[in-house]
């Protein structure tokens, strides 16, 4: 076991019950101006007087200004504007700092960037949060999780209630954790790393959202390309696996690597009840389609029973809460198929790609557009007289929070408000994603031009499934005659003839 300090809560805790630290916290970094390392097991680097450690299997690319000089970082792994994930070096030739956060601005996958500035330096994370980043102003500490921001023990602000956080009944947002002192950084907002400032750089006053909207199938075929390029990228530049399930959203990825599909080494899904059941069922129709393997991991299955004990699945559930930094639990049942499913170095996802069905409109077409709706739509929180006095006094806390942020959008991104609250307030919730460290998640729909494509599509047109439909057949229109997961059952369960 390589040997760590006590710096960290995240250290001490390891340290205490003799847990690896490189393990528990892989995927992870710590940014500080302090010398100490943090683990043998991890890497280090040094730009402009920040050290940034991390685990080795996050990877880093340097970036290089025309003239030679080193400018910045990227960990995790981006798609630059090219279409290609970024490599060990990139040497970006944009001169000024307006023309670099426009790269900035055009990269997709799962990162974040720290870049020179005007003499000092700036923090970009990825379009929705997908690699967190957390920031403690009191140690001047960044990280990917609360454990590895806090010196000493976790410090929840009053109204949090990190049991409830475990369990999703409680979730924590507008840059809220579990401590107190450590602040999560908002999507589409810049870090000032000299006073630890947040500034939002997308979308722009000249970004245009509704009136974008010019002709639907321009739209349509320019939001496939994107998705089909960034599936590609990642495809050929990571060795990837691709969950197959009758949902929606995995059908669109998987429409999308229809060109590269001979290129992933894995297809697979997880049978745990009656609805993964389903998935299964139609995962195989899909892949049986396509002539692809597939696997379905069973809970009855040999390689899913043997792989963890009971006992052992509760000491990762306690891991997942450290490396989460308590915002965020994985499920119980969840945690033999995770181990159990195949080693890939990237697995494709689409959290956020709901937005192509409007997800967040059904309730609120023709709602007027303020924090009150607005909050029933992020939350499915309304306006009721049964409140308690303590329900009440959150829920009005909540408003004064939605209309604090709302007021700091551009007015032309006012008409999709919200997506894009779903995209700044929601997804980041509960850092999710740092509680798989089997494979790398990567989501290759988050991409700020593919959320602003989507988003000018008319919600009552996505509320059709229009644009589902377009993207899942844009390579193979056989795909959308398999049926989804509702239809499948109706038809699974209707009675035969005679």
């Amino acid at each position: 076991m390589a040997v760590i300090t006590k710096d960290t809560l995240a250290e001490r805790r390891c340290e205490a019950e003799s847990w690896d630290f490189g393990q528990v916290f892989k995927f992870q970094f710590r940014m500080s101006q302090s010398k100490t390392s943090l683990s043998s097991a991890w890497s280090s680097s040094q730009l402009n007087g920040w050290v940034i450690e991390h685990c080795p299997a996050l990877p880093i690319s340097r970036i290089i200004s025309s003239s030679g000089e080193p400018i910045g970082l990227m960990l995790g792994i981006a798609i630059s504007p090219e279409g290609q994930c970024l490599g060990k070096e990139v040497i970006l030739n944009r001169d000024s700092e307006s023309e670099r956060e426009r790269w900035v601005e055009d990269l997709a996958g799962r990162f974040f960037v720290v870049v020179k500035h005007s003499g000092g330096m700036r923090l970009y994370g990825d379009p929705s949060g997908n690699l967190s980043v957390v920031f403690n102003k009191e140690n001047n500490a960044l990280a990917s999780s609360v454990a590895l921001a806090v010196d000493d023990e976790l410090d929840p602000a009053e109204n949090v209630d990190i049991e409830k956080v475990a369990t999703r009944k409680q979730f924590l947002l507008f840059g809220d954790t579990s401590d107190q002192r450590v602040t999560r950084l908002m999507p589409n907002h810049y870090l000032d790393l000299s006073n630890f400032s947040q500034h939002r750089f997308w979308p722009r006053d000249d970004t245009p959202f509704a009136e974008l909207e010019t002709d639907q199938d321009i739209l349509f075929a320019q939001i496939s390309s994107r998705m089909s390029r960034n599936v590609a990228a990642l495809i050929s530049a990571y060795e990837c696996a691709l969950p197959i399930t009758a949902g929606r959203d995995s059908r669109i990825i998987l429409g999308s690597a229809i060109p590269v599909l001979n290129k992933i080494k894995s297809f697979y899904c997880y049978h745990l009840n009656w609805a993964t059941k389903i998935d299964a069922e139609v995962g195989q129709i899909l892949a049986e389609h396509l002539s692809v393997p597939f696997l379905v991991l069973s809970r009855r299955a040999s390689r899913v029973q043997k792989v963890m004990t009971k006992k052992e699945i509760m000491v990762e559930l306690e891991r997942t809460r450290l490396r989460t930094g308590w915002c965020s639990a994985l499920r119980a049942d969840w945690v033999r198929f995770v181990a159990a499913s195949p080693r890939v170095q990237v697995v494709l996802r689409g959290t956020g790609i709901e937005m192509t069905r409007a997800n967040k409109w059904r309730h609120v077409i023709g709602k007027p557009t303020n924090a009150m709706t607005g909050v029933g739509a992020l939350l499915g929180q309304w306006q009721r007289a049964d409140r308690t006095k303590d329900e009440t006094v959150e829920y009005e806390r909540q408003l004064d929070r939605y209309q604090n942020w709302m007021d700091k959008l551009p007015e032309k991104a006012l008409p999709r408000l919200y997506d894009i609250a779903h995209l700044e307030l929601w997804l980041p919730v509960g850092a999710a994603p740092l509680a798989y460290i089997g494979d790398f998640i990567v989501n290759p729909f988050n991409d700020r031009r593919l959320f602003h494509l989507v988003s000018a599509v008319s919600p009552r047109v996505r509320l059709t499934n229009a644009l589902v439909k377009n993207l899942v057949a844009a390579h193979d229109t056989s795909l959308s005659a398999i049926p989804y997961h509702k239809e499948y059952v109706k038809n699974r369960n209707r009675p035969k003839a005679g």
